[in-house]
């Protein structure tokens, strides 16, 4: 799953733009998302519903 992750966030950081208008959004927002993930947050919901 973190591979998964990784390789969006690294896919989306060479097709955007992240110097130019809603691409700095997107790259952050994936970022956060990926840093959630990456800390258990979502890794506790996703284990407590399996």
């Amino acid at each position: 799953m973190l591979w998964w992750c990784w390789c969006c966030y690294a896919w989306l950081g060479n097709t955007v733009h992240a110097d130019r208008g809603i691409g700095v959004c997107a790259v952050l927002g994936a970022l956060v998302t990926f840093e959630r993930l990456r800390f258990g947050e979502f890794r506790r919901e996703v284990l407590a519903r399996s």
